[in-house]
This record gives structure tokens, sequence and C-alpha cells, in this order.
């Protein structure tokens, strides 16, 4: 059952990302800006949320914690995004994996077979592939943008981990650090002069396709986290982790359909022939490592 919340989660994840590159290329490239906006729904769906979900408040501290980490990690998510491919920006979620499944390891008790490990080390070297054959900015940045982005968010899925074997909710193990990373972008562009005008700006001229965007990018974005969470609860942490390295493969899908369908709000994703070739390479790539993952 895991592997379907963690299929549903994937699909739900790279569809908030595509959204979030459209919103980038086409609207606003401002991170608190967008992020400020995404809080607003973020926040109002988490109140829905609260009223029919039971949240126990004792790990509040460590949530607080992992919150204000997120809250980073949202900002330089939104700056990897404007500068690089969605689908290449995903693939940042296999360094976040390697610091979560060494602190699986260490922590949780997990144990991996030779063919688990052969298969981590196949998911690195289809990221290094990708980043040498298919630049965009430099590949010493490149790959210094992914690591960075996946350290960021990796302590909230240890901190989910954690709270889920000491007998936390499922809920309890997102809903408040992400309430607090919320309310951590609510907050921000308070004590910054021109993120307010920029958001002032917005809410004077309002764009309907950019709210919308916001909107359902938010939706669906709570949506993986919970996904996952069930995922977690069921099965390993690295495995469920490792398992989402296939974010960058199925978001060269999500982007060409939102090409196809909505071709005037097109992703940042080039889909030229050699383009994808190069991005079909590495994830494939990618996609054995995990199949020896799962297998084992």
């Amino acid at each position: 059952m895991w592997f379907l919340y963690a299929i549903l989660g994937n699909v739900c994840w790279t569809t908030s990302d595509v959204m979030n590159s459209i919103m980038i290329k086409h609207f606003e490239k401002s991170p608190l800006v967008i992020s400020w906006f995404a809080s607003v729904f973020g926040l109002i769906c988490l109140a829905c949320m609260g009223l029919v979900m039971e949240v126990e408040v004792t790990w509040i501290p460590v949530y607080a914690m992992t919150g204000i980490a997120m809250f980073f990690g949202n900002l330089f998510y939104y700056f990897v995004l404007h500068r690089l491919d969605v689908s290449v920006m995903n693939a940042a979620w296999v360094f976040m994996n390697i610091f979560i499944s060494a602190y699986g390891l260490l922590f949780f008790g997990e144990t991996w077979s030779m063919l688990q490990w052969i298969g981590v080390l196949l998911s690195i070297t289809g990221v290094l592939i990708l980043s040498y054959w298919h630049q965009h900015v430099s590949i010493g940045r490149t790959v210094g943008y992914l690591t960075l982005l996946g350290l960021f968010f990796a302590p909230l899925f240890l901190v989910q981990k954690a709270a889920l074997l000491e007998g936390q909710s499922i809920a309890s193990s997102f809903y408040w650090t992400i309430l607090i990373s919320e309310l951590c972008h609510f907050i921000a562009p308070i004590f910054h002069a021109p993120t307010r005008n920029r958001i002032q700006h917005h809410v004077m001229h309002p764009t309907p396709a950019f709210f919308q965007f916001c909107l359902w990018a938010v939706v669906i974005w709570l949506s993986a986290f919970l996904l996952v969470a069930y995922a977690n609860q069921i099965a390993y942490v690295s495995i469920v982790m490792m398992f989402e390295n296939a974010q960058p493969f199925v978001t060269i899908c999500v982007a060409w359909i939102f090409a196809q369908l909505l071709p005037k709000y097109a992703p940042r994703e080039l889909l030229t022939i050699q383009s994808v070739q190069t991005k079909i390479i590495s994830f494939t790539i990618v996609f054995i490592g995990l199949v020896l993952l799962a297998l084992s």
C-alpha cells in the first residue's frame, strides 16, 4: 500500500512543482511574494484541516524548528526554480534522500542490502550525468543548488518519521511543521518594503490565472505531504524517500502535458529532442537504481 501512496504523492508533488514553475516564469519571480500568496491559501487550507483532524501538540518545539528550516527551504526552492528546469530542480530530492537515508540507517535501525546500496549509487550517478550533460548555470553551481535544496528539506521528513515512531498521528507529523512554515512566509514580508509593494500591486491589479495556479499548487502540495506521510507510516523512510527520486522523470511528462494543454503558460522546461534524450538517459539510470531499491 505504501507504494500506491508514494506514487500518488509523487504525481502531486511534480504537478505542484510545474505549477510553481509556471508562476515564476509568467507572473512573479520574487520568492517572498510568491510564498506570501501561497501562504494565504495554505493557511486557509490548514485552518480547515485543523477542524477535522486530531493533532497532538507535544512536539511543538521540534516542529517549530523544522518549520523554520522549511521556510528557508521554500524560499530557496523558488530561487532554484527560476534558474533551472523544473525537472532538473527535482533532482535535488536525490541529495535530500541521501541525507535522510544516512539518518535512517544511523538512528531508525534501518538496514540496506548490497543491491540497495547499488541502487543508491545509480541514482546519484544519474543526477551527476544530468548536471554534466544538461547544464543551465555550471555543473558546480547546479550540483550545489541541488545539494543545498535537498539539505533544507531533509529535516522535515526525518522529524516526520521520528514523530510517527513515537506514536504521534499522521496529521501531527506534518500539520504543525507546515503551519509554522506558512506563518513565517506570511509574516516575513511585513519587514521587507519592496515585497510589501509587490504584494499590494498584485492585490490591486489581480491576475486571475496567477491566483488559480497558486491555489491549486498549494492544495496539491498539501495532498502530496499527506500521502507521503501515510507511506512513511508503513515503510522505511529511506525506501519511501528514495522512491521519490522518480519525480524528475514524472515531471517531464507533467510539464509536457501542461505545455500542450496550456501553451500560453508553459513551465520552464526545455523539451527539445536533445534535452529530453539527455534527461531520459539520466532519469532512466535513476529509475534502475530505484527498482533495485524497491525489489531488495
